[in-house]
C-alpha cells in the first residue's frame, strides 16, 4: 500500500506546472510555504476546470452573473464562494483531490487558516479572468 501511495503522490506532482516565480523563503510560515508549494501548482492545474465550473454555476442562476458589471462580477464571485457552502465545497475538493498523503495531512493540521488562503487565492485567479467566462 505505501509503494501505491509514494507512486500516487509523484504522479499528483509530476502533473503540477512549474512555479519560478514563487518566492520560497526560509523565513516563510508554515502556511505560505504550503500556499506556495501546494496551492498554487495545484489552482494552476486545475485552472481550467474551475473556470468551466463557475461558467456552470453561473449558467444555473439563469446568466445574471453576464448583466452584471466588471466589480459586480468581482462581487459575486466572491459572494459564491463565501455564501454558497455547496459550491465552496465543491471547489475545495477539485483542489483537495490533487494533495499528496503528506500535504492532506498538513492541510489536516492548519485546516481553517489553509482553507482561507485556499478561498482567497481562488477567487483572485477566477476574478482575474472575467473575459475567460
Amino acid at each position: 500500500m505505501q509503494f501505491m501511495q509514494s507512486q500516487r503522490d509523484d504522479q499528483l506532482i509530476d502533473l503540477r506546472p512549474s512555479l519560478p516565480d514563487v518566492e520560497r523563503n526560509e523565513d516563510s510560515s508554515p502556511a505560505e510555504l504550503f500556499q506556495n508549494e501546494t496551492l498554487r501548482p495545484i489552482l494552476k492545474f486545475q485552472n481550467d476546470l474551475l473556470l468551466l465550473v463557475f461558467r456552470q454555476y453561473f449558467e444555473q442562476r439563469k446568466g445574471v452573473f453576464y448583466k452584471l458589471k466588471h466589480n459586480q462580477q468581482k462581487a459575486y464571485i466572491e459572494q459564491a464562494v463565501q455564501k454558497d457552502l455547496r459550491f465552496r465545497s465543491l471547489l475545495t475538493g477539485i483542489v483537495v483531490g490533487h494533495f499528496t498523503e503528506t500535504e492532506w495531512e498538513d492541510y489536516l493540521g492548519d485546516e481553517a487558516e489553509l482553507r482561507r488562503r485556499m478561498m482567497t487565492m481562488l477567487i483572485k485567479r477566477v476574478q482575474d479572468q472575467l473575459k475567460e467566462l
